[in-house]
């Protein structure tokens, strides 16, 4: 298995930005701070994932591509959030938040780290799991490095509660339907959430009141 290290800052609204390091070369997921020298000095952004389109998720992605012309990911449902400041949900909080940058979107729901532009062969792959609620293209990210995994849930899930469904693009029910969905992971999972601590889905099953039936629809997700 590779060697890596995973920092994490927040920014914008306690929103975490994650750094994922292998060696020289880091991924980003969510990009709510910038690049920090302090804790990374010698790395270089290959690529940013983010989890939904909310400003405090994006602020800083246009900076990443200046500074290291690196690709940004974003679920298409997500793309007009980039100009969009009542989707982003800037304006509601009195600013609004453009982004004069181009997202790409997956092409499939299995992202490999030479698709991301990395130089080791088979160093992770990346699930992409449509988990909407919070957002209309709200996902998580599961990354695979090795037979390691771990779970990115965007403001889908937090430690002891859910993300907001009040918002543009939120749902009740696609939120409970999603939660439901990652009910069936694991329960040692690692989950980084969007703004807060860690957690595993095994704690969120006995302690989250947002937990409950686990059956969905046909839904299964394969880890």
């Amino acid at each position: 298995m590779a060697d890596y290290k995973i920092f994490t800052r927040d920014g914008t609204c306690e929103a975490n930005t994650y750094f994922v390091v292998f060696g020289p070369e880091v991924l980003v997921i969510d990009a709510s701070n910038r690049f920090d020298r302090s804790m990374i000095p010698e790395g270089t952004v290959k690529a940013v994932l983010l989890t939904h389109g909310h400003f405090d998720h994006i602020l800083t992605a246009e900076d990443y591509v200046k500074k290291f012309s690196c690709p940004i990911y974003v679920s298409k449902e997500e793309l007009s959030c980039f100009t969009d400041p009542e989707l982003n949900v800037s304006a509601c909080f009195g600013f609004a938040t453009i982004l004069h940058v181009e997202a790409k979107t997956w092409d499939s729901n299995t992202i490999t780290s030479e698709e991301l532009g990395f130089s080791e062969p088979g160093l992770f792959t990346v699930k992409v799991i449509p988990t909407p609620g919070h957002s209309e293209g709200s996902v998580c990210f599961l990354l695979d490095i090795g037979g390691e995994k771990m779970l990115f849930t965007g403001d889908t899930l937090f430690r002891g509660t859910v993300g907001r469904i009040d918002l543009p693009g939120g749902s009740a029910k696609k939120m409970q339907e999603s939660i439901k969905l990652l009910s069936q992971m694991d329960d040692d999972l690692l989950c980084f959430p969007g703004h807060g601590e860690p957690t595993t889905i095994g704690q969120e099953k006995q302690y989250n009141l947002y937990f409950g039936d686990i059956s969905v629809d046909g839904r299964v997700v394969e880890i």
